[in-house]
C-alpha cells in the first residue's frame, strides 16, 4: 500500500467513525476552507465560482440533512442561515463582488465556533 493509499484509507476511517458533531464540524471547515479559496481568485473567474460551487455543496448538503423534528426551531434558523449564506454566494458570482464571500465565510465561521462549543461541552459532560 502506497503512502498516498494509506492515507486515504486513514481518512475514509476517520469520517466513517467520527461523531455526528466532529462530522459537523469538518463540513464547516471544508466550506470555509473553499471559500477562502475562492477568495484567492481573481473575482469572477471561473476558478472563483468552482470554489464558490464546492463550498455550495457543502451548504447544500446541510441543509438537507436537518431534522426538522428533533428541534423544529433550531432547524428553521439554520436552514435560514444557509439559504443566506447561499444567496450571498450565488449574488457574488453573479455581481463578482468578493464581500458576499465574506458575509457567507462570517455566518459559517460563527456556526463553527458554535459547533466546537457543544462538542466541548459534551466531551466535559
Amino acid at each position: 500500500m502506497s503512502a498516498n493509499q494509506a492515507a486515504d484509507a486513514y481518512l475514509v476511517n476517520a469520517v466513517e467513525t467520527a461523531p455526528p458533531v466532529k462530522i459537523l464540524r469538518m463540513l464547516y471547515e471544508g466550506a470555509i476552507r473553499y471559500l477562502l479559496q475562492a477568495k484567492r481568485c481573481e473575482a469572477g473567474s471561473r476558478e472563483q465560482v468552482e470554489w464558490i460551487r464546492k463550498s455550495e455543496d457543502i451548504i447544500t448538503e446541510l441543509r438537507i440533512t436537518l431534522n426538522h423534528e428533533a428541534n423544529p426551531d433550531v432547524a428553521k434558523d439554520l436552514n435560514e442561515l444557509y439559504g443566506f449564506c447561499l444567496n450571498e454566494l450565488g449574488q457574488a458570482v453573479i455581481e463578482r463582488d468578493p464581500s458576499r464571500i465574506d458575509a457567507a465565510q462570517d455566518v459559517l465561521m460563527t456556526l463553527l465556533e458554535a459547533w466546537r462549543q457543544v462538542q466541548i461541552e459534551g466531551a466535559q459532560a
